[in-house]
């Protein structure tokens, strides 16, 4: 799907619940993110919003995972965890803050790749997955 048709279906579909993605004088970027399921979406406006920052992400479901996903990082804010905030939510959007950062299932992934047992990692790496996990796990 073009960014344009993306776009398109964010203004019409998220209109409601962010209406200065009608507003002539509220303009906006949008560019596409790495996603292996879904779309992902950074939003940049060429203002603050009323209830919004000017930039945020958009994730948009083409799984049935949404629901999955609200309620792990609603887990791993209560524990403290640097994941982005839900901002809003209207099925199939997520609106979510915009962080910077590592996304960890692509830290964990492109570390274990091509590793046969985990003894074959660096300790430097081990520690940091490790860590990770037990983040995950709490």
């Amino acid at each position: 799907m073009s960014l344009q048709k993306i776009k398109n279906n964010i203004i019409k579909d998220l209109k409601g619940l962010i209406p200065e993605l009608s507003f002539a004088n509220y303009a906006f970027n949008i560019s596409q993110l790495p996603s292996k399921k879904n779309i992902v979406i950074d939003v940049n406006f060429n203002q603050k919003l009323n209830n919004l920052p000017r930039e945020f992400v958009i994730k948009i479901f083409k799984t049935k995972n949404i629901a999955n996903k609200i309620n792990s990082l609603k887990r791993l804010i209560n524990q403290k965890i640097l994941v982005p905030k839900i901002l809003l939510f209207k099925n199939p959007y997520l609106v979510l803050e915009k962080i910077s950062g590592y996304n960890l299932s692509d830290f964990v992934n492109e570390n274990l790749r091509d590793i046969k047992e985990i003894k074959d990692l660096k300790s430097e790496i081990l520690n940091k997955v490790t860590q990770s996990i037990e983040k995950l796990a709490e």
